[in-house]
């Protein structure tokens, strides 16, 4: 499917205001780009390093060369999802910058959030600042604390205009995911990280990261829904593997350059999907005017592909292990994150 032909397939966001984490790279960066050429106001939440500065650049240049819609602009918000504090003082000044730049004069408005950046292979020899596995840190509890630190004005744009969307950014791997072992998440791993042969530890806590996520997903869907705010529509998905994406790419001594470059030149000859194809299920979850008019939330979905692996359209998919279906683990999550933030005041 053509860009042109995508895009005009979806809502033009003119006047609409989105959030992406990890924005600046990889299959984010193909978002922001996607969700900018529809017309929003695009907030790239990310570290502020040079791969993170040339995305925004690179995001900037696309979205005002674009003409099928107007209005479109991308702005930097630096975000670090690693430590509770920072993720919730730059939910605060995220706000007071839209609140800033709104023609109002008021709290401005927040329709989209796409919690999309992870990280992965980081070793557990070193805990993040709060003292948690940092895959862990990064992946999903430093999402529920920006995201839940947002909610006041994604709750006031839902109300005021009908319809805000939260996606988060699972995957597939889900389903070779182990059960959360919270005291795990808090213990360090001496030496972890000093050899390759810690490679397959650091990829299962990915895959049980990207579980954690789709939790977190399914538990504020239901915590939102219980409390009545029918139009925040909080989905989750799996994008699909694609080679290029900075997955990995800065977590030595696990991940050397060397071993990224093979990896990838490897999956190239596997994978003729790209990043931008990628991106289209977690843009139409944001984007689509189905999702409001059918009620679509708490759902799982990914993308479909042609024989000749090219993207072909996206839809629901039901969960396929009774350990991401269980609810009573999504409020296991749900009350062990809040637990975190409790400790940090």
């Amino acid at each position: 499917m053509r860009d042109l032909e995508y895009l005009n397939s979806l809502e033009n966001l003119t006047g609409k205001t989105a959030v992406v984490t990890g924005g600046s790279q990889g299959i984010g960066l193909q978002t922001t780009i996607l969700l900018g050429c529809l017309g929003a106001t695009v907030y790239i939440c990310a570290l502020d390093g040079e791969l993170d500065r040339a995305g925004v650049e690179s995001a900037r240049e696309e979205v005002s060369q674009h003409t099928a819609r107007s209005g479109g602009s991308v702005h930097f918000h630096k975000l670090d999802l690693s430590s509770i504090e920072s993720s919730r003082s730059s939910a605060h000044s995220l706000k007071k910058k839209i609140s800033q730049n709104s023609a109002d004069g008021d709290v401005g408005r927040l329709d989209i959030v796409v919690c999309n950046a992870a990280i992965a292979f980081s070793p557990q020899s070193i805990l993040s600042p709060d003292g948690y596995e940092r895959t862990f840190a990064v992946n999903c509890l430093g999402h529920f604390v920006f995201v839940t630190s947002l909610m006041d004005i994604i709750d006031s744009t839902a109300r005021v205009y009908g319809d805000a969307r939260i996606t988060f950014t699972s995957s597939r791997g889900y389903t070779d995911a182990k059960k959360l072992d919270y005291k795990a998440l808090t213990s360090p791993i001496p030496d972890d990280g000093t050899s390759l042969l810690h490679l397959k530890g650091a990829f299962q806590r990915y895959l049980d990261s990207k579980l954690a996520v789709l939790y977190l997903a399914k538990a504020l869907d239901q915590d939102i829904w219980v409390k009545s705010s029918e139009s925040i529509f909080v989905n989750v998905c799996h994008p699909g593997q694609v080679p290029n994406t900075a997955l990995g790419e800065h977590q030595q001594p696990l991940v050397r350059p060397w071993l990224a470059s093979m990896i990838k030149s490897t999956l190239r000859v596997f994978m003729k999907n790209t990043t931008r194809d990628a991106a289209r299920t977690q843009v139409f979850l944001s984007a689509s005017s189905q999702i409001r008019e059918k009620k679509v939330h708490g759902e799982y979905w990914a993308p479909t592909w042609s024989r000749s692996q090219k993207y072909t359209g996206t839809g629901k998919e039901e969960l396929s292990t009774a350990l991401a279906k269980d609810e009573k683990e999504w409020q296991l999550l749900w009350n062990f994150c809040q637990d975190a933030v409790s400790k940090v005041p």
